[in-house]
C-alpha cells in the first residue's frame, strides 16, 4: 500500500462512520462532516506509518 491508497483507505474508513453517524444522529451533514474529519485523521495515520515503514525497511536493507 502506498501513500495515496493509505490516504484513500483513511478516507473510504471515515466516510463510513461518517454515514453510519448520521444516520444515528439523523443529520446526515453532521455526519458527513465528522466522517470526513475523521477519515482525513485515519489517512494521514496510515500515511505515517507506511513513511515509517518504509524508512524502516530501506535502513534495514542498507545494513545487510
Amino acid at each position: 500500500m502506498n501513500e495515496k491508497q493509505g490516504m484513500g483507505a483513511g478516507i473510504a474508513i471515515g466516510i463510513g462512520l461518517g454515514t453510519s453517524l448520521g444516520v444515528a444522529l439523523d443529520s446526515m451533514a453532521l455526519g458527513a462532516a465528522i466522517g470526513i474529519g475523521v477519515g482525513i485523521s485515519f489517512g494521514l495515520a496510515f500515511q505515517h506509518g507506511i513513511k515509517n515503514k518504509s524508512d524502516e525497511d530501506q535502513s534495514n536493507s542498507e545494513k545487510e
